[in-house]
C-alpha cells in the first residue's frame, strides 16, 4: 500500500481538520497500538500540548477511526481489557503496518514538536 500518498491525501481533507492525522500520530507515540478508552484521553492531551484549540467529541473521533480503518491504516478489534477488577470490553486500535506508517512520519514537524514539548524518549525512534 502507498501509505505516503494516502496519508498526504488525508492531510489535505477538510473533514475533522487534523484529527485523523493526529490519531495516527498518537498511535505512533504509543508504539502502534492503544486501547480506545485510553486513546480518547491521549488525543485530547496530544492536541493540548500542541496548543490546538479545536476539541473533538467521541462521535467525531469514532467517525475518524472508522474512516482510518476503512482506508486500511488501522485495525479496530473488540477485546476485553484487563483491569484491577477483572476485565471490561474495549476496542484495541492498532496501526496496520506500524513500520511503514512510522516511516511516513519520520520527519513530521508535529511529532518533532510534541517530542520537544514532552521529552518523549529519543529511543522510541528505533522501535
Amino acid at each position: 500500500m502507498d501509505y505516503e500518498n494516502l496519508i498526504a491525501k488525508i492531510k489535505d481533507e477538510n473533514d475533522f481538520p487534523g484529527l485523523k492525522i493526529d490519531l495516527l500520530r498518537v498511535l505512533i507515540v504509543n508504539i502502534g497500538s492503544r486501547w480506545k478508552s485510553d486513546l480518547l484521553k491521549d488525543i485530547s492531551m496530544f492536541r493540548k500540548v500542541l496548543n490546538r484549540k479545536k476539541e473533538f467529541g467521541k462521535e467525531e473521533i469514532n467517525r475518524a477511526l472508522k474512516d482510518l480503518q476503512a482506508r486500511g491504516l488501522i485495525g479496530l478489534e473488540d477485546r476485553p481489557k484487563a483491569t484491577r477488577d477483572g476485565s471490561k470490553p474495549d476496542v484495541l486500535i492498532s496501526l496496520k503496518d506500524p513500520v511503514e506508517i512510522r516511516e511516513v512520519f519520520k520527519d513530521d514537524e508535529v511529532l518533532m514538536e510534541y517530542r520537544r514539548e514532552t521529552g518523549w524518549a529519543k529511543d522510541t525512534e528505533d522501535l
